[in-house]
């Protein structure tokens, strides 16, 4: 099925086939990307002038193309042509663009209680710190942009977002939640306060939302 690529070795030659299936509505069976090409047109190799070129010598589909020795493409055509041959016969050169699904790496603090001491803030903080850091580090990520979330006992929602020139250590991350929730938490009752402590020059905060949390960038 050259919807997830053919098994095995074959996987790494399908790409270029299998998307030429898939605009035609066609499932090509394990082993059949040679004959489904071969019938195809040279126009579907996406070079114009290289079909217009084998139109004049004749050859009007890939399996005309496919069946030329490939020494004599490669001295006729060039290197783009013996790449053009190569995805004529069924043998793309370009691997399967695999992607890893993403990964939700918030962590969150629900209390019981509403913060409002500067030290609450600050345990709070290194605990959200310490729990992101460890997650990031275990799928070998590194923190460059913190998104930091609060939900005030009137159901208000405040957020904010740091960037910063290098990546954040579980320190520098703790260090920037605190900030935060102690400018939350001196501000006036209608609006987020700013946040209090000197980052390093290399942040970037970018103005305000939901539980108390933290948010890396990848």
């Amino acid at each position: 099925d050259l919807r997830g690529g053919e098994p095995g070795g074959h996987r790494r030659r399908v790409v270029f086939a299998a998307g030429l299936a898939a605009r035609a509505g066609r499932v090509v069976p394990p082993g059949g990307t040679p004959g489904f090409l071969a019938g195809l047109p040279v126009e579907a190799l996406g070079r114009p002038a290289l079909a217009d070129l084998l139109r004049r010598l004749g050859l009007r589909t890939l399996g005309g193309f496919a069946a030329l020795p490939a020494g004599d493409v490669l001295a006729r055509f060039g290197f783009d042509g013996a790449l053009a041959h190569r995805l004529a016969a069924g043998q793309d050169h370009r691997p399967l663009a695999v992607r890893r699904p993403l990964v939700d790496l918030a962590v969150t603090a629900d209390h019981d209680e509403p913060i409002d001491r500067v030290d609450a803030a600050a345990f709070a903080a290194r605990a959200l710190a310490e729990r992101l850091h460890d997650r990031l580090a275990a799928h070998g990520l590194a923190c460059t942009r913190l998104g930091i979330e609060a939900v005030t006992a009137h159901g208000q929602e405040l957020h904010r977002v740091w960037r910063h020139d290098g990546l954040l250590t579980a320190a520098a991350i703790a260090d920037r939640v605190r900030w935060q929730l102690d400018g939350w938490l001196s501000g006036s009752a209608g609006r987020p306060g700013l946040p209090t402590g000197p980052p390093d020059g290399r942040d970037h905060p970018a103005a305000a939302g939901a539980r108390r949390g933290a948010r890396s960038g990848r």
